[in-house]
C-alpha cells in the first residue's frame, strides 16, 4: 500500500462508523403515524402510592383512576395520536399532557424500541415513577409493549407491570391531540 493511503484508512473507518451511527439514529418504528388505540392489562403489587386522606380530598374522576390503579389487575383502553416524532424519539401512551415525564430511547430498530421512563411530581400526590418499556411493531398497523414501573410516594412503593396491545385506527387523529414535541 502506498504511504499516502495508510493515513486515509483511519479517516475512512471513522467516516463509515459515523455514517452507520447516523443511519441507526434516523431509524424509527415502522408503525404508521396517526390515531392508535391501546389496550393496557396491568398488574400492580405493593402498597398504594397515595395516602388515604389525600385520596379522600380528590375530585371523583381522579379518585376513580387511583382506585382502579389500586386493584391488582386492571384493564384500560386509551387512544393516542402518534406523530413521526413519537415514533422516532419514544412515547408512552399512558402519559398525560402536562406530566413531568422524560422518555429516553435506549435502543431501537424498525421493529422494536426500548425506553427508559422517569416521571417526577405526578398529580396532586407529587409521586414519582421510574421504569422501562419494550415496544415491538411487527407490522405498520400493530404494536405490543411491556412496561414495568415503580411508583413512589411518601415512603410507599407500588410496582406495575403492563402488557399493551395497540392497533392503528386512522391517519387523522380527530379530537385526540398529539403529545408535545420532544
Amino acid at each position: 500500500m502506498p504511504p499516502l493511503a495508510r493515513p486515509a484508512l483511519p479517516a475512512l473507518a471513522a467516516a463509515l462508523a459515523l455514517a452507520a451511527l447516523a443511519a441507526a439514529a434516523a431509524e424509527h418504528l415502522r408503525a404508521k403515524p396517526g390515531l392508535w388505540e391501546f389496550t393496557h392489562e396491568t398488574e400492580a403489587s405493593g402498597g398504594p402510592a397515595m395516602a388515604d386522606d389525600m385520596l379522600a380530598r380528590m375530585p371523583p374522576e381522579a379518585r376513580a383512576r387511583i382506585e382502579a390503579a389500586r386493584q391488582r389487575t386492571a384493564s384500560q383502553t386509551t387512544r393516542a395520536c402518534l406523530t413521526e416524532d413519537d415514533l422516532a424519539h419514544g412515547f408512552h401512551p399512558g402519559e398525560r399532557a402536562g406530566s413531568d415525564c422524560k422518555t429516553t430511547v435506549v435502543s431501537r430498530t424498525a421493529t422494536g424500541m426500548n425506553l427508559a421512563i422517569e416521571c417526577a411530581d405526578i398529580g396532586p400526590s407529587h409521586a414519582s415513577s421510574k421504569g422501562t418499556a419494550h415496544w415491538e411493531a411487527p407490522a405498520p398497523d400493530a404494536m405490543t409493549a411491556t412496561v414495568d414501573m415503580t411508583i413512589a410516594f411518601g415512603g410507599k412503593t407500588m410496582t406495575r407491570h403492563s402488557k399493551i396491545a395497540g392497533h392503528f385506527v386512522q391517519a387523522d387523529c380527530g379530537d385526540v391531540k398529539p403529545r408535545q414535541p420532544h
